[in-house]
């Protein structure tokens, strides 16, 4: 996985050729590195104690979503503080609830019983802000919304459920979302 990773510590969804450096982000042909492909790698990598790999990833994160007017994979605090699956895509539940749990860098995750209230969103604040969007998406529908057609994405809201947790906060979002979650289960 390592030599999967990108020159800037991003990665894409897979390098056929890792001799060549990465290709620019396409959110049209979704090729080059992505939020997503990012924050899994960033999550596997520190679970393997692979931990200057994780790092870098987690600071490509961080990188791609400062300031609010430099057009990157952050949206701003009034479009909700969002990630974006690519540079010039909008923000998405999975790649906002995947990069979350990225940027918490923890899995397996504890249970939380003291949580602390929703996260609001502030400039330059990664973590706040992306906790933000997911957990404004979760009270104002139960869950996050999917990216790829109508209807509620359980596999996101359950990734923000876990991203949430694992930064202690979300005191209203987290009981929203189990709910939500408990009460879609299919057999």
């Amino acid at each position: 996985l390592a030599d999967q990773q990108c020159a800037d510590g991003s990665f894409e969804a897979f390098r056929s050729n890792t001799s060549t450096p990465c290709s620019p982000s396409d959110p049209e042909n979704f090729s080059g590195p992505d939020t997503n492909s990012t924050a899994m790698a960033a999550i596997a990598l520190y679970l393997a104690g692979r931990t200057a790999p994780a790092r870098d990833a987690i600071v490509w994160l961080n990188d791609v979503q400062n300031d609010d007017w430099l057009g990157t994979l952050k949206l701003k605090c009034a479009s909700g503080g969002g990630l974006a699956y690519q540079k010039g895509s909008k923000a998405n539940g999975l790649a906002s609830a995947q990069g979350l749990m990225g940027l918490a860098g923890a899995l397996p995750v504890s249970a939380q019983n003291d949580l602390t209230a929703d996260p609001t969103c502030r400039k330059r604040n990664t973590n706040a802000n992306v906790g933000a969007f997911v957990a404004t998406a979760i009270d104002d529908d139960g869950a996050l919304t999917s990216d790829f057609g109508s209807g509620a994405d359980y596999t996101s809201t359950g990734w923000a459920l876990l991203g949430l947790t694992a930064f202690g906060t979300g005191s209203s979002a987290v009981p929203t979302a189990l709910a939500t979650l408990q009460d879609n289960v299919r057999s």
